[in-house]
């Protein structure tokens, strides 16, 4: 009975074993063919093409910025060193060459040594299934994934031979800071492509992978060494290096490379080559193809431009005055207390580029005294000097210009003021013994922008947009429209040329009323002065930037003509046809005034500036070039003649500082608007043209006056001593329908040469000036009617309401007339100052 029993017992656990295991395979089938239905041909990968790195290069081929998703460089497998290969199949798979995908036997081995080591020091996947899990599945750590997975690798490893597996996993996998395959990741640790990597490198990228953030060296140094140790040792089970190779490689130090190039000082430049590139390529090519953009800058010219801006706007924020502490503590509270509150001070500023160098600190105010003030330094003790602190007086732009210094210490500080201080360098070594000495800095509320072209190419050399890209990404030369004042005489003295005047006619400087569209109903435009010079030659005028003579010459010329011309030299913006342009009312960006004079010092051929000069493909294939548009806006003969007369503002007038201390010809003009919103100094060599703004960008005043002589300027000059460093002095080519003659500036007549007051003046032949005085030439004015600006215009940026000139005459006549008695500060004034 009970024999009975059992056998009927053992035939239905026989016979439910057997249901169960047919089902059970049944139903593993029907998962595979489900997943296997699901999962991506891998036959994909015969047209595999990863992200790779866009690269932009300076004028010189020199690396300066990188755009990717993934950093990648596609190396062919006969190009990656061997030692890489070893060190790879070491440790990721050392059975690669025996297995079909999948590696039991590996699996088992890992998991006994994990459990051995107390941590994942050698994982179960082969290289196959890695590289399937990166091209293909999601990380995500589940059954249903790495049956996926080890389906994909056994399809992988039935499709490709062992060499393309490998090729493609050296190329794909992740090393850690985004570094995607071995050449990107021995660029991002070493700073040197994967063919001169030594043994110790190797090994320790080879030890990357399992874990990149784990053993990343910039993390956890002492972790990398460990696994890059336990990657040696591997080779050497593996029969790949000699037990002294290992030795050695495991005790050699580290050197890592510095952080890949981020742009620096050229990230301005970079941005604006970034725009252009995606526009015409869109942003898969730019972040995923691996292009090539070669631009024309300079990275020295950018870098000096750069140092010369911030060094200006440093001066001119000085001048305005001490805004005060950035932060205050309780010299009562612990040490660790008062360095925990100043950190969350500093925190919002350690993008800022002199902290980023470490050339700025924080400083905590212990002591003061009328002259000297005790600080404490997070390295020591320091001290501050009241000449190293004579600018901090109260914060008043108001009371710029007036040489105000502050006279005591402690006027301006209090213990416990955390302030930011920079230390004084003496021989270019800070001081090494005792309390170090320091001068008081503050960050610049004030923004600038330079730019520097090459006239005869119309390459840009340097595009700095502001102070700072990582405190303000807005590109204030050209994004920013700003009036330019005077800087705009120019296009009024060159049009004249154009219409039978010379630089020695002369215009009487005297008041003189216009209808305006103002709140006073008129506009009397004056001199900065606020004085008339009489009989003024045109000579004398843009010399002196005098405002009432370029105001009246446009009213001869016609505001239509001036706005033609303006257009041909490469102003863009939108230029109103009032009186007021003349003055410089009409916004502008600073790159099409550089470009404008560039035009002029480059004989009146304008060359459409450019920053790309040619982009190419990952293979090095050129598939965009540049090709700016060349055009004759002047005469030569004309250009040169506007030359002259600004080389007369750089030797003689309102720009006389750089004539002295440059000793090279040059030309240019300043600017300044109303209130002293903007200054300006546009300028060209022979060989460049530079362009310099300055001004708040809320429209602020800089302070007084902060012209564009005292703003600009400085900066502007040491740009171009930076720029003709070594170089020959040379002049601008003199046309042959140019004639040099002797000339008085203040009444326009020939002179005999060496008689005293007299200058070297350019005319077109045919022009020139005879022995006796010019006549005053007598007020010529347009009839003024209303006109409809330029498509595409609005009313002028600076000046509203300003007197609009027709030159066909038609409509109803409102004469100018001339003014009397004492001029008054109007605010529809395009320019106070020269």
């Amino acid at each position: 009975m009970f024999a009975r029993t059992m056998r009927g017992f053992l035939v239905f656990v026989l016979l439910g074993g057997t249901i169960g295991l047919i089902a059970g395979v049944a139903g593993g089938i029907a998962y595979y063919r489900k997943v296997a239905r699901e999962l991506p041909d891998v036959e994909l990968l015969r047209t595999y093409r990863p992200s790779l790195v866009t690269r932009v290069f300076d004028q010189h081929g020199g690396l300066v910025r990188e755009f990717f998703v993934e950093r990648r460089f596609l190396l062919p497998l006969e190009e990656i060193p061997q030692s890489v290969i070893q060190a790879t199949l070491a440790t990721e798979d050392s059975r690669f060459e025996d297995h079909p995908g999948i590696d039991v036997i590996g699996i088992a081995r890992a998991a006994l040594r994990n459990l051995s080591g107390g941590e994942i020091i050698q994982g179960g996947s082969t290289i196959t299934q890695q590289l399937a899990k990166t091209l293909f599945l999601t990380p995500e750590r589940s059954l249903d994934r790495k049956l996926r997975e080890a389906v994909l690798a056994i399809r992988i490893e039935g499709r490709f031979n062992k060499r393309e597996i490998l090729n493609l996993y050296l190329n794909q996998i992740y090393y850690g800071h985004g570094a995607y395959g071995i050449e990107a990741a021995a660029r991002v640790y070493f700073g040197k492509g994967a063919k001169a990597l030594a043994l110790p490198e190797v090994a320790l990228l080879a030890g990357l992978p399992r874990a990149p953030s784990a053993y990343s060296p910039f993390r956890s140094l002492d972790r990398a060494r460990r696994r890059r140790t336990h990657v040696l040792r591997r080779m050497y089970d593996e029969g790949y290096i000699s037990a002294l190779e290992r030795d050695l490689a495991a005790r050699a130090p580290v050197f890592l490379a510095k952080a890949p190039p981020s742009g620096g000082e050229a990230e301005y430049p970079i941005e604006q080559a970034r725009r252009q590139v995606e526009r015409q390529f869109g942003s898969q090519r730019l972040y995923r193809d691996g292009l090539r953009i070669h631009t024309t800058i300079s990275s020295d010219i950018q870098h000096e431009a750069t140092l010369a801006l911030r060094w200006g706007l440093q001066e001119v924020d000085r001048r305005r005055g001490y805004r005060g502490p950035i932060g205050r503590v309780s010299l009562r509270w612990a040490e660790e207390r008062i360095w925990k509150f100043v950190a969350i001070f500093v925190a919002q500023r350690e993008e800022w580029p002199e902290f980023r160098s470490g050339q700025w600190e924080p400083a905590v105010v212990e002591r003061v005294s009328r002259l000297r003030a005790d600080l404490r330094l997070q390295g020591g003790p320091g001290y501050l000097l009241i000449e190293d602190a004579e600018w901090a007086r109260p914060f008043d732009p108001s009371r710029n210009g007036t040489g105000e210094k502050l006279a005591s210490l402690e006027g301006a500080f209090r213990p416990g003021d955390v302030v930011l201080v920079e230390r004084i360098q003496t021989n270019g070594q800070a001081e090494a013994a005792g309390p170090a000495r320091v001068k008081l800095v503050q960050e610049p509320q004030v923004q600038g922008a330079v730019v520097v072209l090459e006239p005869r190419t119309g390459a840009i050399r340097a595009l700095v947009g502001g102070y700072d890209f990582e405190r303000s990404r807005f590109n204030r030369a050209v994004q920013a429209v700003r009036p330019p004042g005077s800087a705009f005489k120019p296009f009024t003295y060159l049009t004249s040329l154009r219409e039978g005047w010379t630089p020695s006619d002369v215009i009487l400087d005297a008041p003189v009323i216009f209808p305006s569209g103002g709140p006073s109903g008129e506009w009397k435009p004056t001199n900065f002065e606020d004085r008339f010079f009489g009989p003024t030659t045109l000579l004398d005028a843009i010399t002196h930037s005098r405002n009432v003579v370029t105001v009246k010459l446009a009213s001869a010329i016609g505001m239509r003509k001036i706005i033609r011309r303006a257009r041909e030299l490469g102003i863009r913006s939108p230029l109103k046809p009032n009186l007021s342009l003349a003055l410089g009312s009409s916004g502008v960006t600073l790159l099409d005034m550089t470009s404008a004079y560039g035009t002029l010092a480059n004989s009146g051929v304008r060359v459409e500036p450019h920053l790309l000069q040619r982009v190419e493909d990952a293979d090095g294939r050129a598939i965009w070039g540049v090709s700016p548009s060349v055009s004759r806006a002047v005469p030569p003969e004309e250009a040169y003649v506007m030359v002259d007369l600004l080389k007369r503002v750089v030797e003689s007038g309102t720009a006389s500082r750089a004539g002295r201390e440059l000793k090279r010809p040059l030309a240019g003009k300043t600017g300044t608007t109303n209130d002293y919103q903007d200054a300006w100094f546009v300028g060209v060599s022979p060989l460049f043209a530079v362009g310099v703004w300055v001004g708040m960008d809320d429209k602020s005043t800089l302070g007084r006056d902060e012209t564009g002589g005292r703003a600009a300027l400085p900066i502007w000059m040491d740009v171009v001593a930076s720029l003709h460093k070594g170089l020959p002095s040379v002049d601008f080519q003199r046309p042959t329908k140019v004639s040099m003659v002797y000339v008085s500036p203040r009444t326009g007549a020939r002179l005999e040469q060496g008689e005293p007051g007299g200058v070297w003046q350019a005319y077109v032949r045919g022009s020139e000036p005879d022995f006796a005085p010019r006549e005053v030439r007598p007020d010529e004015f347009k009839a003024l009617v209303p006109e409809e600006p330029e498509s595409g215009e609005g009313a002028p940026r600076g000046v509203e309401g300003g007197p609009s000139l027709s030159e066909s005459g038609n409509g109803r006549s409102l004469p100018a007339r001339a003014g009397t008695g004492e001029p008054s500060f109007d605010p529809f004034r395009g320019d106070r100052r020269p």
